[in-house]
């Protein structure tokens, strides 16, 4: 098996392994852009994923199963949830220290 095809779980467990880097990195204070970086290319490559498009145009979303259109829509949230997230934490990374302590 390859690492493009459906089948494979290849890019599920390659895709695992550099989430949780990049989470205990950035949870253990190494590295917020990391964080960035990564769920930024996960945003925009799962939208602009051309497999999953191409046969949504084909064929239509009613056709798929329901499980399948959950879980398209679960990783979708998930992917937009890690990106704002991303964002959110990159602007407040320093917003500790611009308060001065009484």
């Amino acid at each position: 098996m390859l690492i493009g095809e459906v089948d494979s779980p290849v890019g599920p467990a390659v895709m695992l392994a550099t989430n949780a880097i990049v989470g205990f990195r950035s949870l253990t204070g190494g590295g917020i852009q990391l964080a960035l970086i990564w769920n930024s290319f996960v945003a925009v490559r799962g939208i602009l994923s051309p497999m999953i498009w191409r046969h949504f145009l084909d064929v239509g979303l009613i056709s798929w199963p329901f499980r399948a259109v959950f879980l398209w829509l679960a990783m979708f949230a998930f992917e937009v949830t890690g990106f704002f997230f991303s964002i959110v934490a990159y602007w407040l990374k320093d917003a500790h220290t611009s308060f001065k302590s009484d």
